[in-house]
């Protein structure tokens, strides 16, 4: 039954594969086979997620929210699968995140949810913060009042705490880039003051902290370039000098020997005599 709802969900055939998924959920639980029944709800919340057919916002909390919930609570408790649960919320947080209207609303809180567990390292952190910004800022208000029911505000706070994230992980470009989203959501200037005393000291905290490290970000990136870059094309130039060349068969252009490679992406063949084997212990294996 499990590989049919598979089949039927690789082939697009959404209906088939979420009524099968249904009642594998029902048998899973009668079984308490809880990490299959993990699975068959994921994959159920995920099928009505993909199908191109228009998802009411109830039919959403009744029935892809509460198994989006059982699945999470079935990895992390009964199976101890923080992995699978991350998946789960990554999967649902994009898929939800191209539909529009409340839909945004819910990929932010579940983006929260793996934010406020834990599930992902520093980097992941900032990443997941940048996703949940993305959401609210796609969130737009009704035709009639442009400011009801946007998320502006929770979109620049998002914003913000990315980038107090990535400069924690001494990445001040990625901090640059989200304090400039944040301030242009907030429409305000770095020049000007924030409403807010506590909110307008702590950006004009990360602004200086990101000004102070632009000047070193910025003398690391030449200087990767220069000895990158212009090293390894050097490198190459020489080699082509020094290189034989081989005609074409048209006897009027000229293309490098099949040995010429700097970048060492040309895997050498077992068969050549330059074709070097790894240390070999014998293993008395005959």
């Amino acid at each position: 039954m499990r590989k049919l709802a598979d089949y039927a969900f690789m082939l697009r055939d959404f209906k088939l594969a979420q009524s099968t998924y249904d009642l594998l959920c029902t048998d899973f639980k009668n079984d308490k086979a809880w990490e299959y029944y993990a699975g068959a709800n994921e994959m159920a919340a995920l099928t009505m997620l993909m199908s191109s057919a228009q998802l009411p916002a109830k039919l959403r909390v009744d029935t892809i929210d509460q198994q989006l919930e059982t699945a999470y609570y079935s990895y992390m408790t009964r199976c101890s699968a923080p992995y699978y649960a991350l998946r789960m919320l990554v999967l649902s947080v994009e898929l939800l995140r191209l539909r529009s209207g409340s839909a945004l609303d819910d990929a932010a809180r579940w983006g929260n949810k793996i934010v406020e567990e834990g599930l992902v390292g520093p980097t992941g952190h900032a990443l997941v913060l940048d996703r949940i910004a993305s959401c609210y800022s796609a969130r737009q208000g009704s035709e009639s009042q442009q400011q009801s029911g946007g998320r502006c505000r929770k979109a620049a706070f998002y914003n913000t705490l990315a980038a107090e994230a990535w400069l924690k992980l001494e990445k001040p470009k990625q901090a640059e880039q989200s304090l400039s989203n944040a301030m242009k959501l907030y429409n305000v200037s770095e020049s000007e003051a924030m409403a807010f005393g506590y909110m307008d000291g702590f950006i004009r905290a990360l602004r200086k902290a990101i000004d102070d490290s632009s000047p070193a970000w910025q003398q690391s990136e030449m200087d990767h370039s220069d000895d990158g870059t212009s090293t390894l094309v050097e490198q190459a130039s020489e080699k082509m000098d020094q290189g034989g060349h081989t005609k074409s068969a048209g006897g009027n252009s000229t293309l490098p020997p099949p040995s010429f490679d700097p970048l060492g992406a040309i895997p050498v063949s077992p068969t050549s005599p330059a074709f070097e084997r790894p240390d070999q212990t014998d293993d008395g294996f005959e």
